[in-house]
């Protein structure tokens, strides 16, 4: 019976061996290509966080963005204000410019007519002097 489990074993070995080793094999390439797998999860992970760092980086700017966008909006308002503000300014300016240059007009005007009398005035008083110095020669 010893005999018969030894020379079983014997030819077990024999037998097994080839099958044993094309295990083996398939194991180590299989423990390779898990690790393979591994690596590249890896690079995934790194890639997936790389990605997180980015996108969280391009909604700070996109917050940042939005803030100078709101801002920019705030002064066009401001800037539009101040516009309105100094059309009316201008209007009003013009308005008096207007009336000053009116009042000018309305001036110049009573200043000639001033004119024309102190001129009427001083034909006058020429002609009384001139009848005065008639007067007194004869």
């Amino acid at each position: 019976l010893d005999f018969k489990v030894r020379g079983y074993h014997e030819e077990s070995r024999t037998t097994l061996q080839p099958r044993i080793k094309q295990l083996e094999q398939m194991l180590t390439a299989s423990t390779t290509e898990c690790t393979s797998w591994k690596t590249r999860a890896r690079e995934i992970l790194l890639k997936i966080d790389n990605y997180k760092t980015a996108l969280s980086t391009k909604e700070t700017l996109v917050r940042k963005m939005s803030t100078n966008i709101n801002e920019l909006q705030q002064r066009i308002a401001w800037y539009r204000t101040q516009f309105e503000a100094n059309k009316i300014k201008i209007i009003t300016l013009a308005e008096a410019e207007g009336r000053q240059n009116r009042r000018n007009q309305e001036l110049e005007q009573q200043h000639e007519k001033l004119n024309t009398k102190v001129e009427e005035l001083e034909t006058t008083v020429k002609g009384v002097e001139q009848k005065r110095q008639d007067a007194l020669s004869k």
